[in-house]
């Protein structure tokens, strides 16, 4: 496949900071960073997640991604393991802690096609899980479970269209658009309040849930109900101050090479996830157990599936249904190209909105507020960037790095953090999987894809007919 490139997407994100804090009679909420790993200039599939409008005059001809997987993670000993939440069984000790994942994006399969005239048509599906503890009631003696666990997850396919909307010599104008047809996968709210002795539970457990007691199944990744929608809507500015290089004369008309990477200057505005959806089904199970027996294992390696379990003999209640209204996120991202080496310069800051329409409370999945400069180098495919991030809700500090050949990408959002300190996020780690093939050079009907004799003759016609026809 000639100019087709190979890239595997594999993303781990940093941990939530602000976790909730295991001193005497506080009560904290943890905060969720997602999403961040789009410091770099995507294209593709990839960039139309963060604005639609980047699918239009690409260079990509076509693409297929076959799957990404991107995790956040957290200390495992004050984290629910939650299987829809993938590896969060897994850990990583550094700095003298655990990690597990505690947030989990996946991003395909999915498709685009350059359409005629810069015109862009995709198909993506996406997958995101969240989990957190919400609440430490009282003290940190391991005899005392007052805690909260909660977790979610839903998935989306995803359709979207760009196109040019304005060109006009130097300035260039393009918008995008994505509706995201959304399932809620999985919600569960476990509460507990009591006192784990030996081989004795003792307290009040109340859980709230979809599918109670039910692992994750590989095909919830894919969209099977619909349960309400969001749209994302972006438009993109490119300043070309060499455009009449770009233009070629075919057939009586000027068409513009897709190519090339044409700008100088590239601002983008997109606004994501306006919408909604519902968890559906939802189940209340309540138990008081007193002086209760426990195998002397429980609570040692999965304490939230332990309170679980007691509750299994327990009769369900019907609730209504849960509304989740998403956070509405806005992103203003700039690519500058410095001089004609192959260097550019990145800037990106999203801020989250909520949307509090229709009940839901407590929100796992909780969006990122962060300011980020990217520098970066390109050349035949290649490419090294290292962004500096820093995290608005923990006024935190993060260098990164990312490696590009051809298509396979990798890197991580945060070196620093291998070096710990409390300015730090936690370690990440991120890459891809897709084909691509580039977008074809123009042709005209003598089929050369160069302008040549042949072009200026067919233009000469189309000025002549202009001319005849009083234009």
């Amino acid at each position: 496949m000639k100019w087709t490139h190979l890239c595997f997407a594999f993303f781990s994100l940093p941990y939530r900071e602000g976790i909730a804090q295991m001193s005497t009679g506080s009560i904290k909420e943890g905060v969720m960073e997602v999403g961040v790993w789009q410091f770099n200039n995507f294209a593709g599939i990839q960039g139309g997640y963060l604005n639609p409008a980047s699918l239009s005059d690409s260079r990509i001809g076509w693409q297929v991604q076959f799957g990404s997987l991107y995790t956040q993670g957290g200390i495992t000993n004050v984290d629910n393991p939650n299987s829809h939440v993938l590896f969060s069984g897994t850990s990583l000790k550094l700095n003298k802690h655990l990690w597990s994942p505690t947030y989990t994006d996946v991003r395909g399969p999915g498709f685009m096609l350059q359409l005629p005239n810069r015109h862009a048509f995709s198909i993506s599906t996406r997958y995101r899980a969240a989990s957190y503890q919400t609440k430490i009631l009282f003290g940190n003696s391991t005899t005392n479970v007052n805690r909260g666990w909660t977790t979610e997850a839903f998935n989306e396919i995803g359709l979207s269209y760009a196109l040019p909307i304005w060109v006009h010599k130097k300035h260039h104008f393009k918008a995008g658009v994505t509706y995201k047809f959304i399932g809620g996968v999985y919600y569960e709210d476990l509460v507990s309040q009591g006192v784990l002795g030996a081989s004795r539970f003792e307290g009040t457990l109340l859980n709230t849930s979809t599918k109670f007691n039910k692992p994750f199944e590989w095909n919830h990744l894919f969209p099977s109900k619909n349960n309400g929608g969001a749209f994302d809507v972006g438009i993109i500015y490119d300043f070309v101050p060499d455009f009449e290089q770009y233009l070629h004369p075919m057939d009586g008309k000027t068409r513009i090479d897709v190519t090339k990477n044409k700008y100088l200057v590239r601002i983008g505005l997109s606004m994501l996830d306006y919408g909604s959806f519902a968890y559906k089904g939802v189940e209340r199970r309540e138990g008081v157990f007193v002086n209760q027996s426990v195998p002397a294992a429980f609570g040692k390696t999965n304490l939230p599936n332990d309170l679980r379990f007691l509750l299994t003999e327990h009769s369900p209640q019907s609730q209504p249904d849960i509304t989740r209204s998403l956070a509405t996120i806005f992103v203003i991202n700039a690519d500058v190209r410095l001089g004609k080496k192959g260097w550019y310069v990145n800037t990106l800051i999203n801020s989250a909105k909520w949307n509090n329409k229709g009940f839901y409370s407590p929100k796992p999945y909780t969006p990122f507020s962060v300011a980020a400069l990217t520098p970066r180098f390109e050349k035949r495919g290649a490419e090294f960037s290292m962004p500096l991030s820093y995290w608005r809700q923990t006024k935190q500090w993060a260098v990164g790095m990312q490696v590009k050949f051809g298509g396979l990408f990798f890197g991580t959002e945060s070196l620093n953090s291998l070096f710990g300190g409390s300015k730090s996020p936690a370690p990440t780690v991120y890459a891809g999987f897709s084909i691509q093939g580039w977008a074809r050079a123009i042709k005209g009907s003598d089929r050369a894809g160069i302008f040549d004799e042949n072009d200026a003759y067919a233009n000469a016609l189309g000025s002549q007919n202009l001319i005849k026809n009083g234009i």
